[in-house]
Parts: C-alpha cells; structure tokens; sequence
C-alpha cells in the first residue's frame, strides 16, 4: 500500500504537480481509489511471475539422464603446484 501511495505521489510530482496541502494528498489519493475500484486486478495466486519463476527453476535443475552426465562443461581452476626445493 505504501509502494501504491508513493508512486501516486511521484507521478505527480514527475508532471510538476506539488501539494499545498495534506488534503490535497488526500484527494489524489481517494481519485485513485476510485479509479481502481471501477476496474479492480482480480489477485491471482500464481499467476504469470510464479510460471516465470517455475520455469527458471526446472531449467537450471533438470531431471534427465543420469547423474554422471551434464550438459555444460565444468571448468576448473588450475591446480598451481609450488615445486619444492
């Protein structure tokens, strides 16, 4: 809700509108309001973000094959062996 207020307050504020007064605030705040109350974002668990992130996640841990193959080559840093003398 905050994040909400904020960005209302900053979009004015980016169009050169600055509050005189609290109440003014106040009016911006019940216009947006009532803008999102005649067309309110049902909230949807899930939704695009978690199939977004679900998709992520079964590419970097994929179930195939067995356990000895890989699909990228792990590079190793270079053993640097101090000869002893």
């Amino acid at each position: 809700m905050a994040e909400s207020i904020r960005g209302i307050i900053e979009h004015r504020a980016l169009n050169e509108q600055h509050p005189s007064n609290p109440e003014q605030i106040i009016e911006w705040l019940e216009v947006a309001v009532c803008g999102w109350n005649k067309k309110p974002t049902p909230f949807e668990w899930g939704g695009k973000r978690a199939d977004r992130r679900d998709r992520a996640h079964k590419r970097r841990h994929t179930l195939a094959g067995s356990g000895a193959c890989i699909r990228r080559v792990r590079r190793r840093k270079p053993i640097i062996r101090k000869s002893l003398q």
